[in-house]
């Protein structure tokens, strides 16, 4: 935070970079939340490769420009006569979108009220953070944005800062070394989020608060020591500085009303079954991963909603929920997909809670964590529960054609198609182009 208030009277850029897991979106989130409470905030956009739409470098500044209209609302005459000026703005280049959208309106509001002055009086909106680079589908698009953001750091001479984080991709960190060759010193910092004491601490203090709540929660059976310093320090280490480690084993061991295990049992049965420390870091989190999947009740059913999701992953499909970790499928969706019951999603789901989004208000589910997608294509990692997405596509079709033979069988509009056959019909396309 002192990077962001600091007293630099010129655009900024932080680079928050470390591995997948290790908690760089849940600082941003933290970060962008805190911002939005003190009025910092001028906008947050989440790139993700598993959230419908999430991933494309074009919608990051018209989401940004739309979110400057609401905490800047001076900006907002600017903004809608650029556009009307220009109506093919928001498919223009990113350059020509980041100077129209964001740069020049802000330079108007400064010049009108005197914006330098007018800071010291009262705080204004200085953050936009940008989080999940690396998963912009386009590498070329990626560096360009770090580009297009090192070239507004170096011409905009007032107190906004980019926050952007991502992993240490050798052509985002490319990018970000070419900026610093043509940037004074104090405008482009990186903050790594590497194994060291820092995150070791925060990751401590995450699974102490986490435990101190399961203990509040469960009164009769847990002393209050427990589990005691030496196993939360043994899992410290086992996290090697990942997040999503820490996240995934409270969220196991806490019990949940419909799902009720012994938390002081849970936690003994996963120390006991996770491998010794070695030299390789994502070892602990794909230990976790097969325990918690091997041992779930309904695991193969379990692995058909994890296949409908990754087959689903980048297909652009609209209906869906979309958030910053993950896509999401309805229950009832998944369950007229793969010909279930209604109440069968929830009820094989019911051991996954630490892994896959079970959410109860609105019958959501999604992939919580990044790396799982990416441990569940990997046959070297996920063994017997690897995702095969080519096979999934392809059983996936067979259904598409199915249900469309029956549709133009019934000679059924297209508005009255229920969202099962149109996500298997974009499925079905989307894999017959990827195949060209």
């Amino acid at each position: 935070m002192d990077k962001i208030k600091s007293q630099i009277d010129s655009a900024t850029i932080i680079l928050l970079e470390g591995p997948a897991g290790n908690g760089k979106t849940a600082l941003e989130h933290t970060i962008a939340e805190i911002c939005k409470e003190e009025r910092l905030l001028v906008a947050a956009f989440f790139f993700s490769r598993t959230a419908a739409n999430c991933d494309n470098g074009h919608s990051l500044f018209p989401s940004v420009a739309s979110q400057l209209m609401r905490s800047i609302p001076q900006t907002k005459r600017y903004i809608r006569k650029a556009i009307r000026r220009n109506p093919h703005l928001l498919t223009s280049a990113l350059s020509v979108q980041m100077k129209e959208l964001i740069l020049e309106p802000i330079r108007r509001v400064s010049t009108l009220n005197r914006f330098l002055k007018w800071s010291r009086i009262r705080s204004y909106p200085i953050l936009i953070a940008i989080d999940g680079l690396d998963e912009c589908a386009d590498h070329g698009v990626q560096s360009n944005i770090v580009e297009i953001v090192g070239n507004a750091a170096r011409d905009l001479h007032l107190p906004l800062r980019f926050l952007i984080a991502s992993r240490p991709e050798p052509h985002i960190l490319k990018a970000f070394n070419q900026l610093s060759a043509h940037l004074p010193e104090d405008r482009l910092s990186t903050l790594s989020l590497t194994e060291d004491e820092y995150a070791r601490r925060d990751i401590k203090l995450y699974l102490d608060k986490g435990f101190d709540e399961i203990r509040r929660d469960h009164p009769t059976i847990l002393s209050e020591d427990w589990p005691g310093l030496e196993v939360v320090d043994q899992l410290v280490d086992k996290a090697s500085g990942q997040f999503v480690y820490a996240k995934t084993i409270i969220a196991y061991v806490a019990s949940r009303a419909e799902c009720y295990h012994r938390p002081d049992e849970r936690l003994e049965v996963i120390l006991r079954a996770l491998p010794p420390l070695t030299d390789k870091p994502f070892e602990q989190i794909h230990a976790l991963y097969l325990f918690i999947l091997r041992n779930a009740k309904y695991r193969a059913r379990i692995m058909e909603i994890l296949g409908l999701l990754l087959a689903a992953r980048g297909t652009g499909i609209e209906p869906g929920h979309s958030s910053t970790t993950g896509y999401s499928l309805k229950h009832a969706e998944i369950e007229k997909i793969l010909g279930w019951k209604k109440g069968d999603v929830g009820l094989f789901l019911r051991d996954v809670h630490s892994i896959i989004n079970n959410r109860e208000v609105d019958q959501y589910i999604k992939i919580i964590h990044a790396s799982l997608p990416d441990f569940l294509v990997d046959p070297s990692n996920s063994h017997e529960l690897f995702v095969d997405v080519a096979k999934v596509r392809t059983q996936l079709t067979d259904l598409a054609n199915e249900h469309i033979r029956k549709v133009d069988g019934s000679k059924c509009e297209h508005r009255f198609v229920p969202w099962s056959v149109r996500i298997l019909m974009h499925i079905f396309f989307s894999y017959l182009f990827n195949l060209g």
